[in-house]
């Protein structure tokens, strides 16, 4: 048929058949646009000023889920579904298709109003941003890069969402079906992701990726895309480059969209029309996929809740998701519930093939958790060990000219991986860390069963009773852990780019020898502590040095605090892993100035005895170093409090009771001697918690120990016995204290 209307005037007739929609579209777009960005500087400018001020709105005018993506689901499917919305009545679109009018360039002209409604509103708001930007005086070159990367990334998803709704309407016949089928195909590709990234993390002792797929390739979903840039912008960390080709793949995920939608719709039949499905052929496309996924969420749901006694029940949710799933299909296509076991052949298929992929994973029969990959395909490598626990890993994202540091937090395993080594003897040793992970992935196993298969579930009372039992009725739990573990994460970098990173849980003496090969390599030093790369952009102002007790020894500036952190930086960078398996004395937090006006400290450095330099250097300035010491003054002690929990225990029910202030003071012969022992025992532990792997202190007993009142002030600091020293009267002291208190 030859076409007698022209193309524009069927985009006017339609944009004014939907002139309300546009009228609504404009007022939101007001709403969220320029009322909301006023309202934001209004607000901001009553708790801040200056630089804090424009990186605030700098902020606010990046995407923001709460703000945008309700607007942009919105706009998408109504602008949408109206546009289509003859093809869901046999009348109407016979009607629109009787028209002297192809039915390619009726298509194109309902799909291009629609857009030019949309383009039209966003444009106003992108005009009126910059508008009201540059008169509240706020328009920086930070906030025209941020409204333009959001208003690139709305652009681009709003098509995503606009063609998935259209591909939706193309593939069913009325308009609820049409929205389930936009919901449908928004988020079948996440729950896929999230349903085996939960099986892997479940079945895999090894497996470290908590990042679901999708969070890692977004595109085949556009709310997920949409999600994922939203979160790309707000990073402090990200980078023009990554919203840019985040934007492409998008884009040729939509390219495909418009033009599936596109031929569904040429061959689509009018007798489509108030039917749930359109093609006959798309309900097994549509049904398997969704069988599937509805066993695996019924087998990942029972998982998330199962103990010891449930997991058998995990077939059972299997059985029933793809059940439930397949009969709730078959019910929506053919509107009948009693055709719901239509097809059943399939179902069973499906169900194979869940139960399946179930199997493996728990067989691991693709071999997962012992994977290795060839030496001499590994291009770099790093290992994240759980040494200096307390390091914040900033790193900077900006040093303004007056010196004011913009920063960002880095978790520990991201910040080595970034740094993954090339130096060959440093692989090797790394690759030993792999080979003895995958050696002790059966203890790993093993010894994950035997804590599941150990544990114990109480049904404690209000309060108990144990008024009739004497000492002699408890005993005392030494044994504790019979062996420190040590968790560990393996990091690859293979040939062809690809990333392998594993988790490994072994003996703590198994792994000694390993660790101290790493950590004796000044590259790893370089590497693990970032004090190292914050000195060389000489950010830092100011330093301080704080003993055992928290109290503030040193305060330096200028030349002075140069210096000190340079000799720290010097000893760290020289100090043996022997150095670090001794009891740090203080702690060490280099300042400087953030954007934000504040003082701000890099934490999680400490001092040891082997760092004779320091040391001295803080003694040349007169410094109190009293208490820069591993074990507690004997001389200087009023009372000694212990406190325990799960070291005492009932001999008939095994019920751990809770030592809760047990006492001993300075008042007496007796007193003095049991108070001297203990000292013998214990250490301050107080620094020690970041590598607490090191040592061997028994952690299930704490010891509180006051110091004589000095100027009105009374000191306290928290110390350990270690393993298997604590002093046979304090066992039975806590016996009987155990019995006499009874605030538990």
């Amino acid at each position: 048929m030859t076409s007698k209307i022209s193309f524009s005037k069927l985009i006017r007739n339609d944009i004014k058949r939907r002139v309300w929609l546009f009228a609504i579209l404009l007022l939101i777009y007001i709403i969220t646009g320029p009322v909301a960005l006023m309202i934001a500087a209004e607000n901001t400018r009553t708790y801040s000023y200056g630089i804090e001020f424009y990186n605030t709105m700098a902020n606010y005018v990046k995407l923001n889920w709460f703000r945008d993506m309700p607007v942009l689901l919105f706009s998408s499917l109504f602008i949408g579904i109206s546009g289509f919305s003859y093809a869901f009545s046999k009348r109407k679109i016979d009607l629109y298709h009787s028209l002297p009018v192809k039915r390619e360039k009726l298509f194109i002209s309902q799909y291009v109003s629609g857009a030019i409604m949309y383009l039209a509103v966003s444009v106003f708001r992108l005009i009126s941003l910059f508008i009201i930007a540059a008169l509240g005086g706020y328009l920086t070159g930070a906030v025209v890069i941020n409204i333009l990367f959001a208003y690139a990334g709305e652009i681009v998803h709003f098509f995503f969402l606009y063609n998935v709704v259209v591909l939706s309407a193309m593939l069913t016949g009325t308009v609820l079906a049409s929205i389930l089928g936009f919901a449908v195909l928004n988020l079948v590709y996440p729950l896929y992701s999230f349903g085996l990234n939960y099986l892997m993390e479940y079945s895999f002792i090894t497996n470290t990726n908590y990042e679901a797929f999708v969070e890692k390739v977004p595109y085949f979903s556009p709310m997920a895309s949409l999600l994922t840039y939203i979160e790309l912008q707000g990073n402090e960390q990200y980078s023009l480059s990554e919203l840019f080709i985040h934007n492409i793949f998008v884009l040729i995920i939509v390219a495909v969209c418009i033009v599936a939608a596109f031929y569904l719709y040429k061959i689509r039949s009018s007798e489509s029309a108030s039917k749930t499905v359109a093609f006959n052929i798309s309900k097994p496309i549509i049904r398997i996929p969704m069988v599937i996924l509805g066993g695996i969420l019924g087998g990942t749901i029972v998982l998330s809740n199962a103990n010891k006694f449930m997991t058998g029940w995990v077939w059972v949710g299997i059985v029933v998701g793809a059940v439930v799933t397949h009969a709730l299909c078959e019910a929506v296509f053919s509107s009948d519930y009693k055709r719901a076991f239509n097809n059943w052949k399939q179902m069973v298929i499906c169900l194979g093939i869940v139960l399946g992929i179930f199997a493996i994973c728990f067989t691991d029969l693709l071999g997962y958790d012992t994977y290795l990959p060839k030496r001499a395909s590994i291009k770099e490598a790093t290992v994240s060990l759980p040494l200096d626990y307390d390091i914040e890993y900033e790193e900077i994202k900006d040093i303004t000219d007056n010196g004011k540091v913009s920063t960002f937090y880095n978790g520990r395993d991201d910040y080595m991986y970034r740094r993954a080594f090339k130096e060959a003897d440093i692989i090797d040793i790394v690759y030993e860390f792999g080979k003895l992970g995958v050696q002790h992935v059966d203890e790993m196993k093993e010894t994950r069963k035997r804590i599941i298969d150990d544990s114990t579930y109480y049904a404690y009372k209000e309060k108990e009773d144990y008024s009739g039992y004497t000492p002699d009725d408890l005993v005392i739990k030494e044994d504790g852990e019979s062996e420190k573990l040590l968790e560990y994460k393996v990091y690859y970098k293979l040939s062809g780019g690809r990333e392998v990173i594993r988790t490994y849980t072994v003996g703590r003496d198994d792994v000694m020898n390993l660790i101290k090969s790493l950590y004796e390599k000044e590259e790893y030093k370089l590497a693990h502590y970032d004090i190292f790369e914050l000195y060389d952009k000489d950010i830092f102002t100011s330093v301080e040095v704080y003993d055992a007790f928290s109290t503030r020894v040193v305060q330096l500036s200028g030349k002075e605090s140069d210096e000190l952190i340079s000799i720290y930086m010097d000893e760290l960078k020289a100090a043996k892993f022997e150095d670090i398996c001794e009891i740090p004395i203080a702690s060490i937090t280099p300042k400087y100035l953030s954007s934000w006006d504040y003082i701000e400290g890099v934490s999680g450095y400490y001092i040891y005895p082997s760092f004779k330099n320091t040391l001295s250097y803080i003694m040349s300035l007169g410094a109190n170093m009293d208490n820069m010491v591993s074990v507690p003054d004997v001389s200087k002690i009023e009372s000694i409090q212990i406190n325990a929990y799960e070291y005492v225990y009932t001999k008939d029910t095994d019920m751990p009771l809770y030592v809760n202030g047990l006492m001993y003071i300075d008042d007496s012969i007796e007193s003095r001697r049991i108070i001297n022992k203990i000292c013998d025992n214990v250490k301050l532990y107080g620094l020690t918690w970041a590598n607490d792997v090191l040592y061997d202190k028994e952690d299930r007993v704490e010891v509180a120990v006051y110091y004589r009142v000095d100027g009105g002030l009374q000191q306290s600091v928290s110390v350990y016995f270690d393993l298997g020293t604590i002093p046979e009267e304090v066992k039975e002291d806590m016996k009987v204290w155990a019995l006499e208190d009874t605030s538990y």
